[in-house]
């Protein structure tokens, strides 16, 4: 059986809940986790590193270019709430006017979970439409891609928070929404599956901090509290009865 090959290790450490896939990553040759880093998406790297010890992500994230290198740190930079931490950087985009053959040929292949729409950007990265591949698929070669082009939905900026964009109603005609940074240039796209996986998640760590002071207090209250009541209980109690008898004949005149 041939060695896989880097992207192939980086879907399958992907793939795996994030502690055991970065733990994995970690333990790989230097050469070998660098040509897996470089195989993934910035927002799988972000992914991928974040329950690393700062050491090992920037060993890691080293294998970088300048730009992706910016990129991941930008993410690495988001609120755990926000749509830039969960937005998706490796996504299929094409320039404004092309042809039809020019945007097959520019279109990548073999990712699974691809959007069905390609988002049309102008020479800033900024959004002028959208064009689904099937509608590619169909046109001919000399078609204007443009001519194609339908109206984007409104963008989502990075900074907002997941639970501001949950009920826009732009998710009732479109699976995945365009996200921007400043100058509202083109990062990626939200995908509205990922917001309420990613608000399920916030909510469940959400419950379990809130949850670690009422740990702490019952910790503590079995620890001391209960046996200082119970100390204090038995102390309290009335004396056996007949050495409550003797007590009182001590106690009366004679």
């Amino acid at each position: 059986m041939p060695p896989l090959q880097a992207d192939q290790i980086g879907e399958a450490l992907v793939a795996l809940p994030a502690p055991l896939g970065a733990d994995s990553l970690a333990l790989l040759p230097a050469d070998i986790a660098g040509a897996v880093v470089r195989s993934l998406s910035v927002s799988e790297i972000a992914e991928i590193v974040t329950p690393l010890s700062a050491v090992t992500s920037r060993r890691l994230l080293s294998a970088l270019g300048p730009v992706d290198l910016a990129a991941v740190r930008r993410l690495l930079s988001y609120a755990p709430d926000s749509v830039g931490k969960h937005m998706r950087t490796r996504t299929a985009t094409l320039p404004e006017g092309i042809k039809v053959a020019a945007a097959r040929a520019m279109l990548p292949s073999g990712r699974k979970d691809a959007p069905a729409v390609v988002f049309i950007l102008d020479s800033q990265r900024r959004v002028r439409g959208i064009v689904s591949l099937h509608e590619i698929a169909a046109a001919s070669d000399e078609t204007d891609l443009d001519a194609l082009m339908r109206p984007a939905p409104a963008a989502l900026k990075a900074n907002q928070r997941l639970d501001e964009v949950r009920k826009l109603p732009f998710w009732r005609e479109h699976h995945y929404l365009p996200v921007v940074g400043p100058q509202s240039r083109f990062l990626g796209v939200l995908e509205r599956a990922d917001v309420l996986e990613a608000l399920v998640d916030v909510e469940s760590a959400e419950h379990e901090s809130a949850s670690e002071p009422m740990d702490v207090l019952l910790a503590i209250a079995e620890a001391v509290w209960i046996p200082l009541v119970r100390l204090f209980g038995t102390a309290a109690r009335p004396l056996h009865p007949h050495l409550r008898s003797e007590n009182q004949a001590n106690d009366e005149p004679s």
